[in-house]
């Protein structure tokens, strides 16, 4: 099955095509921005065995401010519920993981928030950063985090993965990679192997010059091994 999902100015806009025949046939479409005049934002989106649908962003209220959501909708597109939360706040990105027991783990600037497939809160806790790139949720509900931080004064940044056990209390972090201060860089890839260690593939860049880096995270946050490469030099072994 395949998933297209389109951003549209004012709303979500949910396109769900199926390629079980050898033309893609259009099953069904839900626009949705929780009211007439809100404007919505999306940045993730999963969905769960059965085939419901989850999204999440910010939404925005005229007059009144913006926050965070999460949607869920059938797997024949059909609105389920929708919760807000962060009142008053835009999150650089709202990113979505599905839970072994079916829980929503959603992660914002500021908390990582649990939900019931049925959208009733469970709990959540803080973590600071505003640069998270992506969650996961192991087997054991302990709560992986990776983002890259940057240092206001030395303009540094690194590349930073974190674990949390079930109840959110932080077992282990580790930035495993801290490119030269003033290095323009970014996490642009992450897997979870089938070994469970954690791969993760970025780069840093300066004067036209970049070199990508490539990390393997052991399951206690140790680093495996990271490999270096680029256009033109010869990769590292």
């Amino acid at each position: 099955m395949k998933l297209n999902l389109v951003y549209a100015e004012i709303s979500f806009l949910i396109i769900l095509l199926s390629t079980y025949t050898p033309c893609q046939t259009y099953n069904w479409m839900n626009e949705w921005n929780g009211g007439a005049g809100n404007n919505a934002i999306y940045h993730s989106s999963i969905m769960d065995g059965s085939g419901n649908y989850y999204l999440a962003g910010n939404i925005s209220f005229p007059g009144s401010g913006s926050s965070q959501t999460v949607a869920k909708f059938s797997s024949s597109g059909t609105f389920l519920w929708s919760r807000y939360f962060e009142p008053g706040g835009y999150s650089n990105s709202v990113l979505l993981a599905l839970g072994p027991t079916g829980n929503i783990y959603v992660w914002t600037d500021r908390i990582v928030k649990i939900f019931t497939p049925g959208g009733d809160s469970v709990w959540q806790f803080t973590v600071n950063t505003s640069n998270h790139f992506a969650i996961h949720v192991t087997p054991l509900s302990e709560v992986i985090l990776l983002d890259y931080w940057q240092d206001t004064q030395t303009q540094k940044i690194g590349f930073h993965i974190a674990k949390h056990d079930s109840l959110g209390v932080r077992l282990w972090d580790n930035t495993f990679y801290e490119p030269a201060a003033g290095d323009n860089a970014a996490i642009s890839s992450f897997k979870v192997g089938p070994d469970s260690c954690y791969y993760v593939t970025g780069y840093s860049a300066r004067s036209g010059s970049s070199v990508i880096v490539t990390s393997k995270i052991l399951q206690n946050g140790l680093v495996g091994w990271q490999k270096f490469f680029n256009r033109g030099a010869t990769p590292s072994k």
